[in-house]
């Protein structure tokens, strides 16, 4: 057999004992704390992608996600490099092929018409579109970007209910709403300022009043107190209350009522986003100055057995509570995923470079299979723990059962087989790693289908500088620390910590890389159990009679 041979097999089985890590690691619910402070990233990007967020019921875990970088230079054609999921190739790891998006010059009205459930290259050629037909300066402007929201509220609409819904988990079964409804404040906490209510808040019926009003130099005002942010908590509660049940009427609507449901949904979300967003920042200090939301408990929830779980769990980990992070950050973090895809049309649409950028912009579109790939058992990855950990042979029966108990084979689905992709990102930074002059040393597990053209539009991009990648969700443990530890480095939106199982990108990372990752994962095996082994062993009981009392208090006092 060659050396070459030998070389490939020692790297597939790399990657199935990272497979079989992660999987493990997962059944632990392991959480390392993400940076404080999350990097940023490009706004055009950032909101670009979370407009081409949609999901689908089929969709679970990261078959949701798109990562895209792209390189932004003035005078300069915009590049946009799109990974995402291929739903529907379940056949072996074939050739990756590369696809460029078509502009389609279409009016507004053209593609509000358009279906509303198309497949990922068309919501691009939808999305790009639509954006590029708003007209700041028309008398219909505002109108315009109603029927943006919309458009976008309908696309987006399961990704949205999911999301709406997680506020069950932050809250320990309880709706963020009627959490807020059973709040009593009863203590000093805000000090007393005046607020210039916009006019919108003022003009919307139906919204619980503040007792507290004045008139100064002809505006009027709000006040801000410890009087009045009860009555500002429930103007919030309010918009959350009325959100959620436009979400349900949206569900039970017939086709015939379904638009006008829509417009009362995005009418609710479009004003829920007006006050998270308000600069006088009023949810902001209710959430981190007041005790609003300190009922809330973070304690997991079981998992619902319906095929959302996976959807479910994902959303989970973004609100898992940072390091020192306080439970209204928790709050304020959700509200404003709720919020995202109205924050991105107001923000692209007012940019007055947007036209520009739509102008010469240059899309590609990567959609990754899904292919099984083989892991480690349970056996295997305990024959292989004591042989890297020898001295917990001692305890090799308890041991035994930890990982056991956190090995879950139906994560595996059939034959120690894992049926998952590699996440979004991290075939993205594979694939820039790749063409940043490290072939040689990252390699290549497939082929690609057109080698020129995805040499033209990814090279360019992986050569522009540290790659800039904007993702729909924060990243995973494992794919922050490859953003990190790759040859290229790439700045990601941040990480929640969690860890999932994962499958390496199949281009662009070395053996060398995949090393070191592997025993960063050996590493956090072994402190787990050591944990787990440490809550699981009780201390000895010592029972004292009255005759070995005085002895133990005199061998007590000679130490």
């Amino acid at each position: 057999m060659s050396r070459s041979r030998n070389s490939q097999q020692e790297k597939e089985e790399l990657q199935r004992r990272i497979r079989g890590l992660t999987i493990i690691l997962h059944g632990f619910t392991v959480q390392q704390w993400p940076p404080k402070r999350p990097r940023d990233t490009h706004s055009f990007l950032r909101h670009f992608t979370t407009l081409l967020t949609c999901g689908s019921k089929c969709d679970t875990g990261a078959q949701s996600v798109i990562a895209v970088t792209g390189s932004i230079e003035p005078r300069q054609k915009v590049r946009t490099l799109i990974v995402a999921q291929n739903p529907h190739a379940n056949s072996p790891m074939g050739p990756i092929f590369l696809k460029l998006v078509q502009k389609r010059n279409r009016s507004l009205d053209e593609v509000m018409a358009s279906p509303p459930s198309p497949d990922l290259i068309n919501h691009i050629a939808d999305t790009w579109a639509a954006l590029s037909a708003v007209d700041r300066c028309a008398t219909d402007y505002v109108k315009q970007l109603v029927s943006l929201e919309i458009f976008f509220l309908r696309r987006s609409f399961h990704e949205l209910s999911v999301r709406f819904r997680e506020d069950t988990r932050l809250c320990g079964g309880k709706r963020l709403n009627e959490l807020i409804g059973q709040w009593k404040p009863n203590r000093p906490e805000i000090a007393l300022r005046w607020v210039n209510p916009p006019e919108w808040l003022v003009m919307l019926n139906g919204l619980p009043k503040i007792k507290s009003t004045r008139m100064t130099g002809g505006q009027l005002e709000w006040e801000f107190s410890d009087k009045t942010k009860y009555d500002w908590s429930r103007i919030l509660a309010v918009f959350l209350t009325s959100v959620g049940q436009s979400i349900e009427d949206v569900k039970q609507a017939r086709e015939e009522n379904l638009q006008k449901e829509m417009e009362t949904l995005n009418f609710w979300c479009r004003y829920l986003y007006y006050f998270v967003t308000w600069k006088a920042g009023i949810v902001r200090d209710l959430l981190m100055k007041t005790n609003m939301v300190n009922g809330m408990t973070t304690a997991f929830m079981p998992m619902r057995t319906t095929n959302t779980a996976d959807e479910f769990y994902d959303e989970l980990a973004k609100f898992e509570q940072e390091a020192g992070g306080s439970r209204g950050v928790q709050v304020l973090r959700y509200l404003w995923t709720v919020v995202a895809w109205h924050a991105a049309v107001y923000t692209l649409c007012n940019n007055k470079a947007l036209p520009e950028l739509l102008k010469d912009i240059e899309i590609g579109l990567i959609q990754m299979p899904r292919s099984p790939s083989s892991v480690l058992t349970l056996p295997e990855i305990s024959e292989e723990f004591f042989k890297r950990f020898p001295l917990m042979i001692r305890k090799r029966q308890v041991v035994l059962k930890t990982l056991e108990r956190r090995y879950s084979e139906k994560r595996c689905h059939s034959d120690n087989m894992l049926f998952d992709f590699v996440h979004s990102e991290a075939a993205l930074m594979g694939l820039l790693n790749y063409y940043k002059h490290y072939s040689a040393q990252a390699g290549q597990d497939v082929e690609f289908g057109d080698p020129q053209r995805m040499q033209q539009i990814v090279q360019p991009l992986a050569e522009a500088g540290e790659a800039v990648i904007a993702v729909g969700e924060k990243c995973c443990w494992c794919c922050d620390w490859l953003s990190k530890n790759s040859e290229s480095q790439f700045t990601l939106p941040g990480t929640h910590g969690m860890i999932y199982p994962w499958d390496p990108p199949k281009v662009g990372v070395s053996e060398l890389v995949l090393k070191k990752l592997e025993g960063e994962l050996w590493n956090q095996l072994y402190e787990l159990v050591m944990a787990s082994l440490a809550r699981s062993i009780s201390p000895p009981r010592i029972y004292l009679t009255d005759e070995s009392m005085p002895q133990l208090i005199r061998s007590l006092l000679s130490e």
